[in-house]
């Protein structure tokens, strides 16, 4: 209490109406939200390394005090008070960043910080402590340059002195964190050019083709191959002092986002050109965001609800291929606002993972691939964390046979993981979801340098400055052009089912994804965490075939409701020969909380499939028993269930649970040889509220199953359409 005493004698102004607790725990010790309000305590953050930020219920803490005095004095035993290790106040230590922690300002020193406030109490956001913040900076002689009021947090980016600042920092309980602003990275480098003197006109898409909004620094005005397919009307600058969203020709900026462009609208750029034909398949909008070296503008915090509140509903795709400052290690706010804009404006960004530059060495060479790929610091940036977006990492590109020359060492395998790009995330999420194509390393052993021009380890891509010399395409790397290509793969679902939500838009590409060969042999747990679910193929996310039929439906579900689906595993299928697979995707837009570390997303669904020589009764049965499991030990919902000795009801798939159990979308793959067991499987979808606040909630999800067979003498589409028609529409809905 003397802190807080303090701070309403020294700055009243900023004094908050009751103070903020830090309780310490002990590793793995955990205790329940209802066990601190028991002891006076109400928990507003909780973070990985065991620390809680608590309101205090009333000003004086008087029930904590009494609490802590009964237990200290051996009058009382009390159960959460003997769980906590230690009862400070939440101090400036506490609310500072990492990057501001590694960086003090001195006392006269100006600084522009980024303030992310704690939810109140009763768990919604407050603009007492925005208010609060900016009396306190015009005061001081400071000022707010921007703000942020969302439906999950409050933020502010403020200008002040290091003095202010740290008062501030000390007096101003109820700041989750204070945080210098996040710059951007980006790698392309510009190298081997590419003339196409013989080009035939494109073929502009047509007017109902899907729009795609590039988030970048600007696409350069006429361009030859970009500019059928750019809509400059609805273009736009944010904010608008960065000038024009499509710069002149002859102008610095824009060579980001023409390089990324390209392959929003045309995909892969190899194709077009060895066909000799550019026929684009998306309309591109240009959200110029960064400036001329790819830099966020210091002025205003880098959110997007600007942007999306200008493009949606017309624009249902946003192409993000920039990260901010250093790997995310929580859900950040810039994350955060994605997921609330997936579900508030149904839109799909689609967000490169970052990339790795190495500054502070020399890149490793391939004896030490991809070990390095694995370590915490090499984890996807913001907003790339996003639970409900679609992140995208990068693989080597395949190279012809006899074009690599004996001196030339690539540090990936062609076809694994590009030893540049980030990949893993927060625990129990797989991030990136999905890979494509972004480059390669490239040692010579001979001069004993990287050589930035080999054009075969690179990606082909529209060239910013095309008319100098009027070479229209350049050779370049990162995963920055790989994001785009799941932006055009996005629009291609569109073009087909142009009513698809970014749920469905997410599981048909996730569905479609299969880990490259070169990694096979990698412990899946590798393959995950490198590769995500893999490369998806277009064939495969748009249509059916002999050898693959897929099935998916759109829905909203409750939580504590069970929904069952049959899925038709036709006799002839489960009797040919070879592997046969079952893939099961699901994708859903949780809400999701910025200040909880341990529980991100609010609502999850967990997902069960058994084989079809199990009866419903058997199945919902086993659910019931997973769901009161999982409740009693404050733990996730296994895969497979069942008393020791007898086979489980649940079939166990071949993908980890735990690494995608807090993520919002979740794939599993079922594979057998041999064995028929009944034409209808039965996948059950269950949902679970993890705060009291959604309890009621209405989830949307989107679930894609995929029956695959090796045998080519079986046509899996035309059996499993005709079982299809037989169980249509026949899904089960019960409480768990």
């Amino acid at each position: 209490m003397g802190h807080f005493g303090e701070a309403e004698k020294r700055f009243p102004k900023l004094a908050t109406d009751v103070p903020v607790v830090r309780v310490e725990l002990p590793p793995k010790q955990y205790v329940s939200d209802a066990e601190l309000m028991s002891v006076g305590l109400t928990p507003v953050l909780r973070r990985h390394d065991s620390v809680i930020a608590a309101f205090g219920q009333d000003r004086a803490l008087t029930k904590l005090t009494a609490r802590v005095r009964s237990y200290e004095s051996g009058q009382k035993a009390i159960a959460p008070l003997a769980k906590i290790e230690h009862l400070a106040p939440w101090s400036a230590t506490d609310r500072r960043g990492p990057r501001l922690m590694a960086r003090p300002k001195g006392p006269e020193e100006e600084v522009i910080v980024d303030v992310l406030f704690l939810p109140a109490p009763d768990g919604h956001v407050s603009p007492q402590g925005l208010n609060s913040l900016s009396a306190f900076a015009k005061e001081a002689g400071g000022q707010i340059l921007d703000t942020a009021f969302r439906t999950t947090f409050v933020s502010a980016r403020v200008k002040m002195k290091g003095q202010a600042l740290q008062s501030f920092l000390e007096y101003r309980d109820d700041v989750a964190e204070v945080e210098l602003p996040p710059y951007t990275r980006s790698l392309a480098r510009h190298s081997l050019e590419f003339g196409l003197d013989d080009v035939q006109p494109v073929v502009p898409p047509p007017p109902t083709a899907p729009l795609v909004c590039i988030v970048d620094s600007g696409i350069r005005e006429g361009h030859p191959l970009i500019g059928p397919s750019l809509m400059p009307a609805k273009s736009k600058s944010f904010p608008a002092s960065l000038g024009p969203p499509i710069p002149n020709v002859s102008a610095v900026p824009a060579g980001h986002g023409t390089l990324v462009a390209g392959i929003a609208a045309f995909g892969e750029v190899r194709r077009h050109v060895d066909a000799r034909k550019f026929t684009s398949s998306a309309r591109l909008i240009n959200a110029r965001m960064l400036g001329d070296q790819c830099e966020l503008d210091t002025n205003r915090q880098p959110f997007l609800r600007d942007v999306v509140d200008h493009v949606a509903p017309d624009c249902r795709i946003l192409n993000l291929s920039l990260g901010l400052a250093e790997p995310a290690s929580k859900l950040t706010k810039f994350g955060a606002e994605l997921d609330e804009l997936v579900r508030s404006h149904g839109v799909l960004p689609i967000v490169s993972s970052g990339n790795r530059d190495f500054q502070s060495g020399a890149p490793p060479r391939h004896a030490q691939y991809p070990t390095w790929m694995e370590h915490d610091d090499n984890r996807v940036c913001a907003p790339g964390e996003s639970l409900n977006a679609l992140t995208v990492g990068g693989i080597a590109p395949r190279e012809a046979a006899g074009v690599r020359k004996a001196e030339e060492e690539r540090v990936a395998d062609p076809g694994a993981p590009s030893p540049f790009a980030r990949a893993g995330s927060l625990r129990g999420l797989i991030k990136p979801e999905v890979v494509e194509v972004a480059g390669n390393w490239v040692f010579d052993t001979g001069l004993k340098a990287y050589r930035h021009n080999i054009e075969t380890a690179r990606v082909l891509t529209t060239r910013p400055d095309f008319a100098a010399g009027g070479r229209l395409l350049v050779h370049e790397v990162g995963t920055s052009l790989a994001a785009p290509k799941i932006a055009n793969l996005a629009a291609a679902i569109l073009a087909k089912h142009p009513e698809a939500s970014p749920n469905l838009m997410r599981a048909l590409i996730v569905n479609a994804a299969r880990h490259p060969e070169e990694v096979v042999a990698w412990k899946i747990q590798r393959q995950l965490r490198l590769c995500g679910f893999g490369v998806p193929k277009e064939e495969r996310a748009l249509y059916c075939s002999n050898r693959l039929a897929t099935l998916y439906h759109e829905g909203k579900i409750r939580p504590n409701e069970v929904q069952l689906f049959e899925v038709p595993v036709p006799r002839e299928f489960a009797a040919s020969k070879g592997s046969k697979r079952i893939w099961v995707t699901v994708a859903y837009d949780p809400p999701t909380n910025v200040f909880d570390e341990l529980n991100i997303a609010g609502i999850r669904i967990g997902t069960h499939l058994a084989r079809g020589d199990r009866s419903e009764a058997d199945v919902l049965k086993a659910v019931s028993e997973i769901e009161a499991a999982a409740e009693q030990s404050d733990g996730e919902p296994e895969e497979s269930v069942g008393k020791k000795g007898k086979r489980p009801i649940f079939w166990r798939g071949k993908y980890p649970y735990r690494m995608q159990s807090s993520g919002s979308v979740y794939k599993n793959l079922f594979e057998w040889k041999r064995g028929v067991y009944g034409e209808s499987y039965r996948l059950a979808l269950v949902a679970k509220a993890v705060r009291p606040a959604h309890q009621a909630e209405l989830q949307g999800f989107a679930v894609v199953v995929g029956l695959e067979a090796e045998d080519p003498d079986v046509n899996v589409y035309t059996s499993v359409r005709a079982r299809v028609e037989a169980i249509r529409s026949r899904v089960r809905i019960g409480r768990s």
